[in-house]
């Protein structure tokens, strides 16, 4: 059974379609990435999913539990946590309180939660270690998205869906992320992908589900995305490096 199956998804703004009969399955253990041009509807899928909007129409299955129409807070405990491409980090807040909060989700006391925040730290090496004491929004963007990780990671998920995350970053941030991405993975945690830097899509990605026009347009592999003349021509330019507007 795959751990999220998606069927026949659909979502209308007044007589805009944003997402048309998309369905897809992710399985355990995977990362797949969603592809895309500006208008595809991966951000209107993104929110379908992790509930900050209810479809119109179809099945949202997470784990063998359906989920579509319900709060982000149930999506959350039912074991998919997301991060954002704005950052979201509370930035007067420390790093370490940033992150308690999200163990909070599982603990009923600022104690343990604080103890889980201070496990999920380890993930990350010494970096978010430097910088527990430090107010959040004083850190560098690549720092902010690492602290939202470990804030979704310290909720314990199966499945983790990040959005955009290396928007605003160098090269050299962007490969860090990636590293730790495949890094999730390996932990045992899924990952759901939305991202237009399409060398990291290539370099991470299990399968990679393109939209177009709020539409299913393919799914595969890197090397089947890569392949396929109408791809290329809509979405990745001539190269595998090119970037998807």
């Amino acid at each position: 059974m795959p751990l999220l199956q998606i069927d026949s998804l659909e979502k209308s703004f007044g007589g805009l379609k944003a997402v048309k009969d998309v369905s897809f399955s992710i399985e355990r253990d995977e990362i797949v990435s969603v592809v895309g041009p500006n208008g595809a509807g991966k951000t209107t899928l993104f929110n379908l999913l992790t509930g900050f909007i209810k479809p119109d129409g179809g099945q949202i299955i997470l784990d063998g539990r359906r989920i579509e129409g319900c709060n982000p807070e149930t999506v959350c405990r039912a074991g998919f946590v997301r991060t954002f491409q704005s950052s979201k980090v509370f930035p007067h807040m420390s790093v370490l309180d940033n992150v308690t909060i999200g163990a909070l989700s599982r603990f009923n006391d600022i104690a343990s939660a604080r103890r889980e925040a201070l496990s999920i730290f380890d993930f990350f090496g010494s970096r978010l270690h430097d910088y527990s004491d430090r107010a959040a929004g004083t850190l560098s963007w690549a720092n902010r998205t690492r602290v939202e990780i470990a804030r979704a990671l310290a909720c314990r998920p199966s499945l983790i869906g990040l959005d955009e995350p290396t928007a605003g970053m160098n090269p050299a941030e962007t490969n860090e992320i990636s590293e730790l991405i495949m890094k999730l993975r390996n932990e045992g945690i899924t990952v759901l992908v939305i991202e237009h830097d399409m060398s990291l899509v290539m370099r991470v990605s299990d399968r990679i589900v393109v939209l177009h026009h709020g539409e299913l347009l393919l799914q595969g592999t890197p090397p089947e995305v890569r392949g396929n003349a109408k791809v290329m021509e809509a979405y990745l330019g001539n190269g595998s490096s090119s970037t998807a507007n």
